[in-house]
């Protein structure tokens, strides 16, 4: 028993338990593991340190060697931004790293990684409660830390990391004195701008309490923001203040918008002094510069601190630190009086690549604490380094050569004195050095962004000599405002940077080009310019004419030059020299980014190919946006000088989606003797319009040949003999079918066999030359035996031709459907193939592997239905492709479709102000910073309630800053949809707002008719104004409709239907009428523009038209089957009515009201509660179908509904389509049926159990105690299923339940019979019997005989295996209840609304899990077309 009980408590001791009041601080950071984009996903790692107070987490140092969690067993939750991808799994507990017994403190650190996709934001939090009562401000409150993980590319092409803070967890103050402190910012991406700011409860990037109660913590505190320095003064001895701020870094500093935002939380303690020397020791470190660190995976760290004390009779107690996880520390020595140390030793680990901190602070035996060091360690970290093709000067040169420059991978800075190494230039010839410079030598070193120039004195070149340069470590650091930045590494390789001084009397190769030429192209991801160079000699004289002209010219920054995203780009630049002495030259283009000034060097992705003087850009190169092409010419002659000019252009996407055929093919295999018709004016699409209006556009047609495409330009086909497609006079060889040229046919054999063509069409807007687009297609010809397969997107909206790929967005269900040219070949087999697309990066080949997935639908059909999750489950995938196989009698035929995802819009956040208030409360929601090369087109807005996953839209706008009132709700979910020009969504999630009536705020009685409807009892006046201000709101709203050409809109107006009419209780006649028309107008304008739309788009509009159809449908029959009142409108409307059925005495449907008031908006919760179960026949069938399936709240009446009793009842419409869009027949049959639930109508109300007192009269005997139940049915179209329970009150007895249909029965007599025995009861204490609906049918009643069994009864039927009826005969002695038990007795119904509107029951069996909640239906008949199935109660 001891040893248990020892155990146990040994068990106990290695579980943290934590008493929430005992939060001191901490921070969460993370990284990429890999900044370079490489898929569409990447693995970060989150590091969260927490600080507890030491006697609520246990931390010692068997529990740091034995590596035990502590602290609070919470989880970051994310709570704005892209939440989808983040799962709420990751808890906060950590490892202990420290503890100070004296200050009684423990502190924890963990790494954990996650895979998110490229491209999103969201911030995450640590929210819990409760800060302990010894604060300044905030005590008890509840805790808030937040930070925001933000995977979106930088300009510069790399992935962020977020910055981080080198703290101590608790730090001590003399009180009443002013302090200054300095929180040691960090960041790996070391050229940011950091900033740190207060911790705010609204309006910051988080859209999020960042603070929860000690916002401000530090009464009076200045913060200065580019240092993160606090100045305060703490005035309240032996009490703790919160430090709550957060640290963020922009890319420049320019930049409005943080990248990343990470919390920094920690305490000050305020003390008096109780002695009279109140020096604070003096804490040193070993380390000439302890602030900033190299180090590396896997080497050992070694620090040693020192501290000296200042006061006598004061000693060193006790170290406060902040360190990595694994750095061990030393015990504290005192080698001399007043002198004590301490040691650390560290080994980084893989995932401690970064910054590291470690921040020590000494503590005196007075509670003195020194002053605070901390050394940041960059572990692994990724410096500045130089680019080699950068350096200049290179190749020849004259010796008069003064100027020397190179270009660093990323901006770079001067280091700071005493740090910097050389760069020292080295005579090849002689092997000898010729001078050195120092880096922090002001006169003689420049530093300006990416580039280090150095000037000399005076030229020391020898004619005829070669030189290369050496560059020593740190040299140059990056640039950025953090204290710890890394260096550059020493280049000590004699080819990296190397040049030579031009002998004249040597004779230089001229080059043969009249223009200059370009010898070189560079073509590397990190270096952001492409060089060429070349070599010319000419007659020696100087250089009086310098010009430089391009085509196209006349560009400006205000004024670019447009240039479509799938457009080639051609730039021809010819230099004119007028020179008469020899000389050297380089050109030099760069690309930068004007954004909105030209600063930013552009990421280069794609490789110059430069001809002669042309610099060329292949179409989608460059993303939306204005670029400077800057060129550069640099001629070395008497004296050195450059020649800069520069080419401005636009690139933007078209609206227009440029279709040259009836399909979005973009490659074709054409039959030789068959004519071509290019008919971009009937097949293009314009996502403004619903249809693509011909007469508004001007028509090019250009052509080039696939084996001429080192000619990269296309040619006119309007230039009839000047075309290189085509070897003769094209004129009587072509054909257009009107002026405009909207259609193009080739005649038949004109085209060569096995040619591939490339043809393209450039439309331009007559009214609007600036409204333009461009299409492609690809044509082989050949002679077609076989029949050729065509593949095409069942929504042609969802596929843009984006070169050879399709451009498809991930966001939403994805189609395809094909066919083959020849019809009129039986097909006896297809399938569908899908494939990854993987680039090889060492050939630069595309590998295609196959993938199967449950996500695939129709792989045997002619369509292709690929649901969105497929997408979302290989968010790395960029690449797909579909392959589909035609088998024939006698051949196979095949032809595959390439895609392209879409990348969704990214780069930014949105926050919403304020965070609650009422119905009357203007809610401003900015999104900010959001980017996409198709251009962000709008955002919509959506609403989402806690308890319900429907959707409700609130706005949409083409602004991304919208003012708008929210609908009454408690802790709302707020999303915003940010959709690009080819609909590809980004939900960003704004934090949780609550919204409450605004019944007592006052009316603004500054409108006339609310003073004139205040001011009036006048019924007239009243009526008179609200009739008006109805007809004006429908005239308007039939204006919209008209309107409604954009799927928004549409959207829109069917989610504002379906929530008006919610409440149907207040619908009057008049309302319905108008709903009614209105959702049928909307249906009818859906059905218009189904085929442009995805389908998650036509999802939501028909679900919200069908809740208003819905709402209608049951607002209708709920007077009608005394569900609810009639309103007073109705009511007045309808006396003349009602006046004259009296009289006429056909007046049954004006029943005496039931006052409890009836409301469909469970509508939705209906339809997600129903579950379906299809016969195996269909489910085996590999068939692709459609389900639909809607419960109406209220079941229509039928003509009998008197009869039916469908005033309490639910109808279930379900329909099954195949493919084809018809309803699809399904086999059934009894052992193999279509299975329902249906939940039930939670205003039916089960009756009470009935207490049955057989004890009454003990001294009565009897075989069975009787019930009779009527259930005489009126309506004789239905049947009923019989749900008996009973409640015994002694659970351990055993009963016997018989009974029969119109009579008493006995054992001898009996339509059936069951045991009741104590082991079978239920979980709810009861025993249940079920008889089916076709047992019932045809019966008027049941008697019901309950015997209580005796012992030797219960023993003979309870627990004998074996049942033999001759048996019975021993239970027909006459015997007395011991307890008394109750009953419920209930009926239910399944049936279907015929095509004469009555409902039926026959092929309907009501099954036997049905319960008080809901009701089981199998059906057996034959098909399902679109009948109702109903659920009928009764009592």
């Amino acid at each position: 028993m001891i040893i248990n009980k020892l155990l146990f408590i040994c068990v106990f001791l290695h579980i943290s338990i934590v008493d929430t009041s005992h939060f001191r601080g901490g921070t969460i950071t993370w990284y990429p593991l890999n900044n370079k984009p490489s898929g569409n996903t990447v693995v970060i790692q989150i590091r969260q340190r927490w600080a507890w107070r030491l006697s609520a987490a246990l931390c010692n140092h068997l529990i740091i060697a034995s590596k035990h969690l502590i602290g609070d067993p919470s989880v970051l939750s994310c709570i704005s931004g892209n939440c989808n991808y983040w799962s709420n799994t990751l808890t906060t507990q950590t490892y202990c790293t420290d503890f100070s017994t004296n200050v009684d403190v423990s502190y924890g650190e963990k790494y954990d990684t996650r895979t998110i996709p490229i491209g999103v934001q969201f911030s995450i939090a640590f929210s819990s409660c409760c800060w302990f009562v010894s604060l300044v401000i905030g005590a008890g409150s509840p805790w808030n830390v937040v930070t925001r993980i933000n995977t979106i590319i930088r300009p510069d092409g790399y992935i962020n990391s977020s910055p981080s803070a080198a703290i101590m967890p608790l730090i001590y103050k003399q009180v009443n004195i002013q302090h200054t402190h300095v929180i040691q910012m960090v960041d790996p991406d070391a050229s940011d701008i950091l900033r740190c700011r207060w911790a705010s409860v609204a309006g910051n990037v988080n859209s999020y309490n960042e603070c929860g109660g000690v916002c401000s913590g530090i009464p009076g505190a200045t913060l200065i923001t580019n240092n993160c320095t606090l100045i305060f003064t703490l005035t309240r001895p032996s009490i703790y203040a919160a430090v709550a701020l957060q640290i963020e870094d922009y890319y420049n500093e320019t930049s409005s918008i943080p990248m990343s935002s990470v919390p920094v939380q920690f305490l000050f303690y305020g003390y008096t002094p109780i002695s009279t020397c109140i020096t604070p020791p003096n804490l040193i470190s070993n380390r000439p510069d302890p602030e900033c660190v190299d180090t590396s995976v896997g080497s050992t760290v070694t620090e040693r601190f020192t501290v000296h004390v200042l006061c006598a009779n004061k000693v060193i107690v006790d170290f406060v630190t902040s360190s990595p996880l694994g750095m061990t520390k030393s015990a504290i020595r005192s080698p001399s009086l007043g002198i004590y140390e301490i040691d650390f030793n560290w080994v980084p680990a893989t995932s401690q690549r970064g910054s590291q901190s470690l921040c020590i602070g000494a503590v005196d035996n007075t509670n003195i604490q020194s002053n605070q060091l901390c050394t940041t360690y960059l572990v692994d970290f990724e410096a500045p380094s130089f680019i080699r093709n950068s350096a200049r000067p290179v190749e020849y040169n004259y010796d008069v050569l003064l100027n020397s420059y190179i270009l660093g991978t990323k901006p770079i800075s001067r280091p700071s004195s005493g740090k910097g190494g050389e760069i020292h230039f080295f005579d090849a010839t002689l092997n000898k050095l010729v001078e050195s410079f120092k880096s922090t030598s002001q006169s003689d070193v420049k530093y300006s962004e990416f580039e280090i120039f150095i000037k000399f004195k005076k030229a020391p070149w020898i004619i005829g000599h070669s030189y290369y340069v050496k560059l020593d470590a740190v040299v140059a650091i990056a640039s950025g405002s953090a204290s710890c930045l890394p260096g550059t590494t020493a280049i000590n390789d004699s080819k990296f940077w190397r040049f030579n001084i031009w002998d004249p009397s040597v004779t230089l190769v001229t080059t043969e080009s009249s223009h200059l030429s370009t010898k070189s192209s560079l073509e590397n991801v990190d270096d952001t310019t492409a060089t060429t160079d070349s070599m010319q000699s000419l007659p020696p004289s100087s250089c009086h004419k310098r010009e430089i002209q391009f085509d196209p010219d006349g560009s400006s920054l205000s004024k670019p030059i447009n240039f479509l995203y799938n457009e080639d780009i051609h730039i021809n630049s010819k230099v004119i020299l007028n020179c008469t002495s020899r000389f050297s030259i380089t050109i030099f283009w760069t690309i930068i980014t004007c954004s909105p000034t030209c600063s930013q060097l552009t990421q280069i992705t794609f490789s110059f190919e430069p001809s002669k003087m042309e610099l060329f850009i292949p179409a989608y190169s460059l993303l939306n946006g204005i670029y400077e092409l800057k060129f550069t010419l640099t001629v070395i002659e008497i004296s050195t000088w450059s020649l800069l000019s520069s080419v401005y252009i636009k690139i933007f996407r078209s609206t227009i989606i440029t279709n040259l055929l009836s399909f979005t093919a973009i490659n074709i295999t054409h039959e030789y003797k068959q004519k071509l018709i290019l008919n971009p004016g009937k097949y293009s699409i314009d996502f403004s319009t619903i249809e693509f209006n011909t007469s508004n556009w001007y028509y090019t047609y250009y052509c080039r040949i696939y084996s001429k495409f080192n000619h990269r330009h296309y040619e006119s086909l309007d230039d009839s003999n000047h075309t290189s497609c085509f070897s003769t006079n094209i004129t009587n060889l072509l054909e257009y079918n009107d002026s405009l040229k909207s259609a193009l046919t080739i005649f038949p054999e004109f085209l060569k066999l096995k040619e591939i063509y490339h043809f393209m069409v450039r439309i331009v807007n007559r009214r609007n030359s600036s409204l333009q687009s461009i299409g492609y297609l690809i044509v082989q010809i050949e002679h077609i035996q076989s029949p050729t397969i065509t593949i095409n997107c069942v929504i042609s909206t969802m596929c843009s031709p984006n070169l050879y790929f399709y451009y498809v967005n991930p966001s939403t269900q994805f189609a395809l459907f094909s066919f083959p040219t020849d019809n009129h070949t039986a097909i006896e087999n297809i399938q569908w193939n899908v494939y990854k697309g993987l680039m090889n990066s060492s050939n630069n080949i595309m590998e295609w592997t196959s993938i199967e997935s449950s996500w695939f639908l129709g792989v045997h059909t002619e369509n292709l239905t690929i649901l969105k999750d497929f997408f979302n489950e290989n968010v790395q995938i960029t690449q797909w492709r579909f392959e589909v196989i035609y088998i024939f009698q006698n051949e196979s035929c095949q032809t595959t479709f390439d895609i392209e995802i879409n990348e969704a819009p990214k780069n930014g956040f949105c926050s919403i102000h304020p965070q609650n208030g009422t119905t009357m409360t203007v809610f401003t929601i900015n999104c900010v910073n959001w980017f996409d090369r198709d251009e962000i087109r709008d955002m919509t807005i959506y609403s989402q309630k806690n308890d319900s996953s429907k959707l409700l839209m609130l706005a949409q706008t083409i602004e991304l800053s919208i003012q708008l009132r929210l609908p009454i709700g408690l802790n709302q979910q707020i999303l915003v949809h940010i959709q690009d020009t080819f609909s590809c969504i980004t939900e960003y999630t704004l934090s949780s707002i609550s919204v409450l009536s605004d019944m007592d705020v006052p009316m603004n009685m500054s409108n006339p008719l609310i003073q004139l409807l205040s001011n009036t009892d006048n019924q007239n006046t009243i009526i008179q104004i609200i009739t008006s201000l109805s007809e004006t709101l429908n005239e308007m709203n039939d204006d919209i409709i008209r309107k409604a050409d954009l799927v928004n809109d549409v959207q829109f107006q069917a989610s504002i239907l379906s929530s008006l009419t919610q409440t149907t209780n207040e619908l009057s006649r008049k309302a319905l009428l108008v709903a009614s028309t209105k959702c049928q107008q909307l249906a009818h304008h859906l059905r218009t523009i189904s085929t442009q739309l995805s389908f998650e788009n036509v999802q939501f509009t028909a679900t919200h038209i069908a809740e208003c159809a819905i709402n209608v449908v049951t607002s209708i029959n709920a007077p009608l089957q005394s569900r609810a009142n009639v309103l007073d409108l109705d009511m007045i409307d309808i006396g003349e009515i009602l006046d004259h059925c009296r009289i006429k005495d056909n007046c049954d449907w004006i029943n005496p009201i039931n006052k409890k008031l009836f409301a469909s908006s469970v509508s939705e919760r209906l339809n997600n509660q129903s579950n379906i179960r299809f016969p195996s026949n269909l489910i085996n069938s590999n068939k692709s179908v459609l389900i639909r399936k809607v419960i109406q709240p209220l079941a229509s009446a039928d003509d009998f509904r008197s009869l039916s009793n469908t005033n309490l009842s639910r109808a279930f419409s379900l329909s099954i389509i195949n493919q084809n869009g018809s309803d699809l027949k399904i086999l059934t049959n009894v052992n193999d049926s279509i299975e329902f639930f249906i939940p039930r109508d939670p205003n039916m109300k089960i009756p009470s159990k009935f207490l049955q007192n057989v004890l009454i009269n003990r001294k009565r005997k009897l075989v069975f105690n009787y019930h009779l139940i009527h259930f005489t049915q009126l309506n004789s179209n239905l049947s009923y299923s019989i749900h008996f329970e009973m409640y015994p009150l002694n659970s351990n007895l055993s009963y016997l339940l018989i009974y029969k249909f119109n009579d008493r029965p006995h054992l001898d007599a009996f339509d059936g019979l069951k045991f009741f025995c104590p082991q079978d009861l239920n979980q709810n204490e009861f025993h249940m019997h079920f008889i089916d609906n076709t047992k019932t049918s045809g019966h008027y009643s049941i008697i019901y005989g309950i015997r209580e069994l005796t012992v030797t009864e219960t023993n003979e039927f309870c627990f004998n295996d074996t049942f033999i009826s001759e048996r019975l005969s021993i239970i027909n002695i006459p015997m007395t209840f011991s307890a008394n038990y109750e009953l419920l007795v209930y009926q239910s119904a399944c049936c279907y609304l015929d095509k004469n509107h009555n409902w039926q029951s026959d092929g309907l069996i009501v099954g036997p899990l049905t319960n008080h909640y809901e009701t089981q239906c199998l059906s057996t008949h034959l098909s399902i077309d679109s009948d109702q199935l109903g659920v009928t109660p009764k009592n």
